[in-house]
């Protein structure tokens, strides 16, 4: 039954996104970037995590697997879209090339500080590789919080909402895979600290990928949110 626990606890995060998704047709872009890019992220480091964090089962046996891209998918895409959802903000109509363009700094420490230090990290110290993803992504979450101050109400409302999901989500998986966290991932490697029964790297780590996933294209296309009753 394990060899189904990956692709069926990433399907369980799967109705948030079609619920946002469908209900508002002007963050479907935000999504859609967000989501992909994350997805492929998901994807290209996960064999940085096997043996070392946790040794998942997946339908194939493949060290990057399908369900990899899927979670980083259905992650970042729903921490894009969940704060201007649940509050109901939208913001101005925006031409992303020539917000690119204006903006190309800002495209530098989005996409490249984080991939970078983590490939640094990993090659020049011993951390587990869950730490060395932390730290990649505090740094460039920093950078961008004090460039932009007016996005830490969205940062923290964001990590709030994906800590409480994430929470949510492991309590529905135990109840549904009982013993996976203590088969799939490597404990001793690690604190070892459980919060409901979650590794609290885990934790922290949906939370921090959240919170960077929910202002990324908010701070590169220096989105500016108008007021509206519209739904």
């Amino acid at each position: 039954m394990q060899r189904y626990a990956y692709v069926l606890g990433v399907l369980l995060l799967s109705p948030l996104f079609f619920v946002i998704f469908f209900r508002r047709k002007d963050l479907r872009v935000e999504m859609l970037v967000n989501g992909i890019l994350g997805g492929l992220v998901a994807f290209a480091t996960a064999q940085h995590f096997l043996g070392k964090y946790w040794s998942p089962i997946t339908l194939f046996n493949l060290n990057n697997s399908i369900e990899d891209f899927i979670f980083g998918f259905l992650l970042c895409s729903e921490s894009a879209g969940i704060y201007s959802f649940i509050l109901r903000k939208h913001y101005e109509n925006i031409h992303p090339w020539n917000a690119i363009k204006a903006n190309i700094f800002k495209v530098l420490i989005t996409f490249l500080v984080t991939p970078i230090l983590f490939i640094l990290l990993e090659q020049f110290n011993k951390l587990n590789p869950i730490y060395n993803s932390m730290i990649s992504i505090i740094i460039p979450l920093g950078i961008i919080t004090l460039i932009k101050r007016s996005l830490l109400k969205i940062l923290v409302f964001t990590g709030l909402f994906i800590f409480l999901y994430t929470i949510t989500f492991y309590l529905i998986f135990n109840i549904l895979f009982s013993g996976i966290i203590a088969d799939w991932w490597n404990l001793n490697n690690i604190s070892g600290i459980l919060l409901f029964g979650i590794p609290i790297e885990e934790l922290i780590w949906f939370t921090l990928t959240g919170m960077f996933s929910s202002v990324l294209f908010k701070f590169v296309l220096d989105i500016k949110y108008i007021e509206t009753k519209n739904i």
